[in-house]
């Protein structure tokens, strides 16, 4: 059933797809191909320190710590855009048609969803994409993988980074595909502080999600094969 969240760390089975002759021109009444615009905030887990709260009572999970980050920098979930590619692509790679802006998901819609009611919430609609990120955890480098033992990537983070992806068949109430992605944190060269990812309204880390998002996208279009 298409839902709005998926599971994160969860092995997906890519369906293989035969790609469409480029030069057949689409026609009118070709299936059509829209994508879930869900307008989630990023799930982001910032487990650079554990914050004083409240005294001596306790910590801010890093989950807390993460959605002001998120906030406070207008830090945007890339599931939507990830969708919409996915969709244009899968769309073109088939020869159908591509319905562009997305349908916005509330949770009205959701609930109808849930009750079978693809149909009215996706009028005309043949395929519908949508794409989960889950949890994102931004995470210091030198505690994941192997050992640091010079702590080179002491106080140097990386994302662990994670996406879902489904294809919907309207007409049968059947999954037609579905990819996803899980990319843990590297020892890499180019790692920055945490003051370094959130100088500048945060632009190091949103370059960060973006390159990690690009490296899902092209795991996700080689196993959807578009």
């Amino acid at each position: 059933m298409f839902t709005r969240m998926f599971g994160l760390a969860i092995v997906l089975a890519a369906t293989t797809w035969g790609p469409a002759d480029a030069t057949d021109p689409i026609a009118v009444d070709s299936p059509l191909v829209v994508y879930a615009r869900q307008s989630i905030p990023l799930a982001l887990s910032d487990t650079s320190k554990s914050m004083p709260f409240f005294g001596a009572i306790g910590v801010v999970p890093p989950e807390i710590l993460g959605a002001s980050v998120v906030a406070d920098n207008d830090i945007r979930n890339p599931a939507d855009d990830m969708a919409r590619e996915v969709a244009r692509e899968f769309a073109a790679a088939h020869g159908y048609r591509f319905q562009d802006g997305g349908v916005s998901i509330d949770d009205e819609k959701i609930e109808r969803i849930k009750s079978g009611q693809l149909a009215e919430v996706f009028p005309g609609a043949t395929y519908v994409v949508s794409v989960s990120t889950g949890g994102t955890d931004l995470m210091e480098a030198s505690t994941m993988g192997s050992p640091d033992p010079d702590g080179s990537f002491k106080g140097r983070f990386d994302l662990l980074f994670g996406a879902v992806v489904h294809i919907e068949e309207l007409p049968h109430a059947t999954v037609a595909g579905r990819s996803g992605c899980f990319l843990m944190p590297e020892k890499r060269p180019g790692l920055l502080t945490h003051n370094e990812l959130l100088a500048d309204h945060a632009a190091g880390l949103k370059a960060l999600l973006k390159m990690k998002t690009d490296q899902c996208m092209s795991i996700i279009k080689a196993e959807l094969k578009i």
